[in-house]
């Protein structure tokens, strides 16, 4: 059995900016049904083609160590 990854998740220290930027980038959405506001815990979006969702997750503290992750685009 394979396995097919669903959610990718960011720790980041501004959700919705971040969102916003990754929609730009990527043309990944909003759920018209649950749309990212000021106020949320999170921020997500998800890929109109059915991939891989991406979650944004606000921390407070910065962290200790470099958690350095790549993301290979292609137009």
């Amino acid at each position: 059995m394979t396995s097919r990854i669903r959610t990718i998740t960011f720790d980041c220290a501004d959700h919705l900016a971040l969102a916003r930027f990754w929609s730009q980038v990527t043309g990944y959405q909003e759920d018209p049904d649950d749309p990212n506001n000021p106020g949320d815990p999170v921020a997500a979006l998800i890929d109109p083609v059915g991939g891989a969702n991406l979650l944004f997750i606000p921390v407070p503290e910065a962290t200790c160590h470099l958690v350095r992750t790549g993301a290979m685009l292609r137009a």
